[in-house]
């Protein structure tokens, strides 16, 4: 099942990288040295420096575009080191976004496929995502994240969307503290 996401959520995404290009432009040369990243994301960053205006926009793009494509967790640790806990505790926001949104997704397909079968949806879906997660936060009630999924997915109604972050962020912040 490939995932859905919304042109609002990609453009979130983006100007996340975005913000995470910004706060690499600012590095000192001996910081760049320490950041944990391949020598063309280095470049990029060293060649962002001495642009202004329009120029260092569309360099920001671009190694936001850079970013995109690989692994930036232990570039986050680096600059959580840096700059302090506010990147972390951004990308545990955009983490629980994502978990929500792939939990809905799975929902919705469920009940997608029982109304091309025509059989009465009874709530239930099945998400890899979902057992993983839980094998990762083994006090969360699982009845209750998979019955805020099905309403949702029935009704549309955008408070068990927000529940159902609540819950996840909140389980995300419980394991960042451990």
């Amino acid at each position: 099942m490939t995932e859905t996401i919304s042109k609002s959520e990609r453009k979130r995404r983006c100007q996340w990288q975005e913000e995470l290009a910004t706060a690499l432009a600012v590095l000192t040369d001996s910081d760049l040295l320490n950041l944990p990243a391949d020598d063309e994301t280095r470049q990029a960053i060293r060649d962002s420096r001495p642009l202004k205006g329009g120029a260092k926009k569309r360099q920001m793009k671009y190694l936001a575009k850079l970013l995109r494509d690989r692994e930036v967790t232990a570039i986050h640790a680096f600059l959580e080191e840096k700059k302090g806990s506010r990147l972390r505790a951004n990308q545990r926001q955009h983490e629980a976004e994502h978990l929500r949104d792939t939990f809905v997704n799975a929902a919705l397909a469920a009940l997608e496929e029982s109304r091309y079968a025509q059989i009465p949806w009874d709530g239930q879906w099945h998400s890899d995502s979902l057992t993983a997660f839980l094998a990762a936060h083994p006090r969360l009630d699982e009845r209750e994240i998979r019955q805020m999924a099905a309403s949702y997915a029935q009704s549309r109604n955008p408070v068990y969307y927000r529940e159902l972050f609540r819950l996840i962020k909140a389980a995300l912040s419980l394991q960042g503290r451990v």
